[in-house]
């Protein structure tokens, strides 16, 4: 009598086996990516933010280093309005304006003949620049309101009632790349 030798049933993975492994771990690698790319979103929202905080900070700073400016209401009335500055906006106060065109840091010298309310609208023309250069779509405004953040949805100078006896600065961006909304809004209250 002839006898086999004995095999075990189990000899190695199989093709199929192996397809099924690949096929899993690629949902894994896929699961990962997205995830991945979420949190890029997710922090590159967080640099919005941080960045209007900071514009918020500089514009209070400018405001508390032109009491006179800010007494006299010159930053309301250069800054209630999100429209973007034009070159016509700037009134010279500046003998320069490094960061404006690189948008790096932005000391700057202002003249000694400069008065308190161009003194505000050149304050007002830098923010205005800095924030469409460094925030997507980004705009500003300074006024006074009863709620700090209460918003239409969209920048607008109607989201302050004038009537309140807060100063409140707002910055809108568009937040969409960062998975966010289209008119994302920081605001803070400004106390002199």
């Amino acid at each position: 009598m002839f006898l086999r030798p004995y095999r075990s049933q189990q000899a190695g993975f199989t093709l199929l086996e192996v397809m099924i492994a690949i096929l899993i771990l690629s949902f894994g690698l896929l699961g990962i990516a997205g995830l991945q790319i979420r949190s890029v979103k997710v922090n590159q929202g967080s640099v919005y933010r941080s960045v209007a905080a900071l514009r918020a900070n500089e514009i209070a700073d400018r405001m508390r280093a032109n009491p006179a400016g800010y007494i006299a209401g010159n930053y309301f009335t250069y800054l209630s309005s999100t429209a973007l500055p034009v070159a016509g906006d700037d009134p010279g106060c500046a003998v320069e304006h490094p960061g404006i065109s690189g948008l790096v840091a932005h000391t700057h010298t202002v003249s000694s003949d400069c008065s308190a309310d161009n003194l505000a609208k050149d304050d007002a023309y830098i923010w205005r620049v800095m924030n469409a250069g460094t925030l997507p779509s980004g705009s500003g405004i300074v006024c006074r309101a009863t709620d700090a953040h209460t918003t239409t949805g969209t920048p607008a100078s109607t989201d302050c009632d004038a009537a309140g006896s807060r100063v409140v600065i707002k910055i809108w961006w568009d937040d969409q790349r960062a998975g966010g909304d289209a008119n994302q809004m920081f605001s803070t209250v400004f106390l002199p």
